[in-house]
Formats: structure tokens, sequence, C-alpha cells
């Protein structure tokens, strides 16, 4: 019996410091980082043109609250206490919705699915197939492909206008908090090739 009870005593030290280890884990708090529209505050017209955004669509793989990076071509980082203030998906259509409003002076901009978005002058939909830093290097990329159609309702020999975007932006420092400055700054880049397309469909 006592023999017995000190392999159960061994084997409790033996496993004490990972118990201890993912208690302090539990505990430690996250992190939270949001995406932000960088365009300057511009004066909008409510006389602008209507755009409805999104949808928006992300990989799988960033579908998820906490921040992925990608440390090689082939591998996927996972941060556990770094986390995205709310969905991705959601976050990036707000952040292109609110670039293209002031970059195109509008206050009409509507973000898929929205009741307003049925009377929009132009939709805009936006495939993303690539959208993380690479840690290694603090490297952030963005690769994607866009739509800029007329309504549905629209005549038929209305043509969507079609583009693809392939962006890199590099983090300032070290850190999740200049990841997701770097990964606004892609936001703001592809919703100026965005908005040239718009404006260039019309004149």
């Amino acid at each position: 019996m006592n023999k017995a009870m000190t392999r159960i005593s061994l084997c409790l030290i033996a496993l004490l410091p990972a118990l201890l280890a993912a208690c302090v884990g539990d505990n430690q708090p996250s992190k939270l980082y949001v995406l932000s529209a960088i365009e300057p505050p511009a004066q909008r017209s409510t006389q602008g043109l209507a755009l409805s955004v999104g949808p928006v669509l992300l990989p799988k793989y960033l579908d998820r609250p906490q921040i992925v990076t990608r440390p090689t071509a082939n591998e996927l980082t996972v941060a556990e206490f770094d986390r995205w203030g709310g969905r991705l998906e959601d976050n990036v259509a707000q952040v292109i919705g609110e670039n293209l409003s002031r970059r195109l002076r509008t206050s009409r901009v509507a973000l898929f699915p929205a009741e307003a978005a049925g009377r929009a002058d132009l939709r805009i939909s936006i495939t993303i197939s690539r959208f993380e830093c690479v840690s290694e290097s603090g490297e952030c990329v963005l690769d994607a492909r866009w739509q800029i159609a007329p309504p549905a309702q629209g005549p038929a020999a209305a043509q969507p206008t079609m583009g693809a975007s392939a962006l890199t932006a590099r983090s300032a420092s070290g850190g999740y908090a200049a990841v997701a400055a770097a990964m606004s700054q892609l936001l703001a880049d592809l919703s100026r090739e965005i908005a040239e397309g718009v404006s260039a469909r019309a004149r």
C-alpha cells in the first residue's frame, strides 16, 4: 500500500509543472485587436454614389478569433492569446466600406446584406484568398479578386468590372499591434484600387 501511494505521489509531482502551466495559461488575458480605416476623413455627400459592399469572403482558416500568421509557405501559426475584437470578415467589410465612403466622398455606402443594398448604384463583392502576416519577415500580404457590378435590375448589357489585387505591407515593428496596422494599410490599398474602378465606371 505504501509503495502504491509513493508511486501516486511521484506521478503527481511529475505532473505538477504541467498542471501549473495550464492554470497560468487559462488565466492569461487575451489581447484584442481591430482593423481600422486609414483614408483621411472627408466631407461626404448624401447625393453621391450609392454602393453596396459585400459579400466579402475570406479563407476558412482565417474564420477564427485568433490571429493567424504564416511563418512558411505551408505552415500556419495561431496566436492563442492575441485575437481579433470581432469576426474578421465583418471587420474587413466595415473597413473597406468606410475607406470607400471617405475616398469617394459618399455617405451612401451599405454593407451586405442590407435593405439599402437593393437600391445601390453599384454592388462591390470581394473574395480574399490570402490575408496574413509572414511572421519571420514581418511582411503582410493580401491577395484578392473583386467585382463592381450594376444593380441586378440594371440593363443586361452592363457588364461588371473585374479586378485583382496583390498587395504587400511591412509591419513597422514586432508585435500584433503593428501587424494589425499593416493589415489595415493593405485594406486601404485595396480600397483605393476598387475606388479607382468605381470612378472609372461612373465617368
